[in-house]
C-alpha cells in the first residue's frame, strides 16, 4: 500500500493542541537496533544535534550501553533531528526508540512527505513497525510486509487549527 496523502492523514497533525507532543515509537528494539538505526541515520541527509543532559555532544555514530541506560535522577540522551522544517526529538529506552514531535510544524505535504521518508527509513533499518498515536487516530509503517495503515477520524480539522 502506497504511503498516505495528506488529505488522508491531516487530521493527525490539525488538533486542538494540549500540549502532548505525540511521539512515533518503534517498539522492542535492541541494541542491535539502535545501532543500525544510528550508523544509517548520517546517510539521510537530516542535520543533527545530540545532547547529554543540557550539554551537546558530537552525535553518536554506535549505541553503546550508555545510550539506554541512565541514573533514575538523569535526563536521558537527546537527538534532535531536523526533517526539513520538522525538528524530531529523539530517545533511546532499554526496548524502544521514541521521536516526539510538535504536529504544529506540519503545514501540509511538504512536512507530511518528509516525515513518511523518515518513518519509512527508521522501520526498514530496524526491521520493526514504526507507529505514530495521536489517540485515537494511529499511523503506522510495517517494513515486514511493506504496508502503511492508518485510521483517522472524519470530519474536518477544528476551525481555530493554525500552523507553526
Amino acid at each position: 500500500m502506497n504511503p498516505p496523502t495528506w488529505k488522508q492523514v491531516r487530521r493527525l497533525f490539525q488538533f486542538e493542541w494540549d500540549g502532548e507532543y505525540p511521539d512515533l515509537i518503534v517498539a522492542s528494539t535492541t541494541l542491535s537496533d539502535c545501532d543500525r538505526f544510528l550508523k544509517a541515520l548520517p546517510k539521510w541527509g537530516h542535520s543533527l544535534e545530540f545532547f547529554e543532559g543540557h550539554t551537546p555532544h558530537p552525535t553518536p555514530t554506535e549505541a553503546t550501553e550508555k545510550l539506554l541506560f541512565w541514573g533514575p535522577d538523569d535526563d536521558p540522551p537527546l537527538l534532535k533531528i531536523y526533517v526539513g522544517k520538522l525538528q524530531l526529538n529523539c530517545r533511546f529506552w532499554e526496548d524502544e526508540i521514541t521521536a516526539d514531535l510538535d504536529p504544529r510544524e506540519f503545514q501540509g505535504p511538504t512536512e507530511l512527505d518528509g516525515f513518511l521518508g523518515f518513518m519509512k527509513n527508521l522501520g526498514d533499518v530496524t526491521g520493526k513497525k514504526a507507529r505514530l498515536d495521536v489517540e485515537p487516530d494511529v499511523l503506522e509503517y510495517d517494513p515486514t510486509t511493506p504496508t502503511w495503515h492508518w485510521e483517522v477520524a472524519d470530519g474536518e480539522p477544528p476551525t481555530d487549527w493554525t500552523p507553526a
